[in-house]
């Protein structure tokens, strides 16, 4: 809860020291901004699947590329120019930093979701699970000889 708190005061003190709404781009602009990290994200976590990473390193490399170091842009931006040029030169950078702050959001709403959705099924699963008897573990050990028997038999 404190992470959020502290991305909504960042946003909002970005978009106060750097107001966006002075810089006249054409739509396209923004699209381009705020779809650039979702592409990232997944391009980065498609290919290490396709090359058979595990889940924990593809979701790294996803996140690793989705935000493409953007602090650094911003960092040369602030200290190589005037400030009354800012506004212009960190427009681009500052609209895809939102579009990685919205996006990263989104996929940890999202991976948040599908863990308690899957912890949820585990848990009833786990209720519903009838356990055996000792009857039961016998007459299961008999099935499989008879079937393991049958197997060799063909």
């Amino acid at each position: 809860m404190v992470g959020a708190v502290t991305i909504v005061i960042n946003v909002v003190i970005s978009i106060i020291r750097f107001p966006i709404t002075s810089v006249n781009a054409p739509w396209k602009v923004y699209f381009v901004a705020l779809s650039l990290p979702a592409f990232g994200l997944s391009v980065g976590y498609s290919v290490p699947k396709i090359l058979r990473m595990d889940s924990v390193y593809a979701r790294t490399v996803a996140i690793e590329t989705a935000v493409q170091n953007f602090p650094l842009c911003f960092a040369v931006i602030i200290l190589s120019f005037p400030r009354r040029y800012l506004v212009k030169i960190a427009f681009l950078p500052f609209v895809s930093a939102l579009g990685v702050i919205i996006c990263c959001t989104m996929l940890v709403l999202f991976y948040k979701l599908v863990k308690k959705i899957k912890k949820r099924k585990e848990s009833y699963n786990s209720k519903n699970r009838r356990t055996l008897t000792n009857g039961d573990a016998e007459q299961a050990v008999e099935l499989k000889l008879i079937s393991e028997d049958v197997n060799r038999k063909v």
